[in-house]
């Protein structure tokens, strides 16, 4: 595995055990992490002090994100902020978005600062093509480092759930789009696609 995708998946693992205490059957798995390769992260990540085994609710055992841990997500997330605020090189902008990027885009500037949740995003993408909810979990989460949208979660009747904004200064769609394409397209086929289980 490469540095950068070591990156990818810990920061992956990180974030989805914040959002929610899972159960080591419920942690993220990737292309880059199958089930042997996570018995090996998870106990690297508890030695380091980055993930630890708590009690659950039901009386289960959970992994949840350390003080340590949740500091180090930060860090990957202001190291990637400052990596992608480079210049794309060009070319970037006369690639297309494929037909779900384009619904989620579209949805996002439509939606503005009302905002929304990834669920209604995702419902929104499924309609003009065949996409699962972690990638468009993905693809938002990108858009919220790249400082498109805002995220501020709230709780509800079904627990946590993510809501964004939008952060950009709303003109017209094509300068928009214009300005999103290229830094989104950077991260499209990057990695492989994602499966998440024990999901809110």
């Amino acid at each position: 595995m490469k540095p950068r995708q070591e990156i990818d998946v810990l920061q992956d693992v990180l974030r989805f055990i914040k959002e929610k205490p899972r159960r080591n059957r419920g942690v993220v798995i990737s292309t880059y992490l199958n089930d042997e390769m996570w018995r090996k992260y998870r106990a690297r990540m508890v030695e380091l002090d980055l993930i630890r085994e708590v009690e659950g609710e039901i009386g289960k055992k959970v992994f949840e994100v350390t003080p340590k841990g949740d500091e180090l997500l930060k860090l990957i997330g202001v190291f990637k902020s400052i990596w992608h605020s480079f210049p794309p090189k060009s070319g970037w902008s006369k690639k297309p978005f494929k037909p779900w990027q384009e619904a989620v885009v579209k949805y996002v500037w439509d939606k503005g600062e009302e905002g929304f949740i990834t669920r209604d995003a995702w419902k929104f993408a499924s309609e003009v093509d065949k996409i699962s909810r972690p990638q468009v979990t993905l693809f938002l989460d990108r858009m919220v480092e790249l400082e498109i949208l805002n995220n501020n979660p709230r709780v509800g009747h079904g627990g946590r759930s993510n809501f964004f904004t939008l952060r950009f200064p709303k003109g017209d769609f094509e300068s928009f789009l214009e300005y999103v394409r290229p830094r989104l397209l950077k991260f499209s086929g990057k990695r492989g696609k994602v499966r998440m289980t024990d999901t809110v």
